[in-house]
């Protein structure tokens, strides 16, 4: 719930900025977090939607992910501290978030092998108990 709700106000603050002209670039790269926070909050309330905007929301991770690791590819930068940019970085960024997230986006669940396996399907299931 936590989530779903700092995620409707971050993608609330990014729709403001874009419209008062916070950022210099009006393209449709600006509008992307604010996006991808609406998903992520819309993700948060149970229903039947939730197996679809999860497979969006992996399909973005895992386009920022190939788009990272082709960027650092024809454009290398060698960079000395763990977080600037480096091909490096770019390989573990695929391998950490973006192959968990084409898993899901092809699967629609949450890999076996992960520690919060469980999450969705229990979060999902219809409760016998409320009458």
């Amino acid at each position: 719930m936590l989530l779903g709700v700092s995620c409707l106000f971050f993608a609330i603050a990014f729709t403001v900025m874009e419209i008062v002209g916070a950022t210099d670039s009006h393209d449709w790269f600006t509008w992307t977090p604010a996006v991808f926070s609406f998903l992520v909050a819309v993700a948060c309330v149970p229903g039947r939607h939730v197996a679809v905007i999860v497979r969006i929301v992996a399909a973005m991770v895992f386009s920022a992910s190939v788009w990272y690791l082709l960027c650092e590819i024809m454009h290398p930068c060698v960079g000395d501290l763990c977080g600037g940019q480096s091909l490096q970085n770019s390989v573990m960024f695929m391998f950490v978030f973006g192959l968990p997230s084409l898993y899901v986006m092809v699967y629609g669940t949450y890999p076996r092998w992960g520690v919060h396996q469980g999450v969705a399907e229990e979060f999902n299931e219809p409760k016998d108990d409320i009458e």
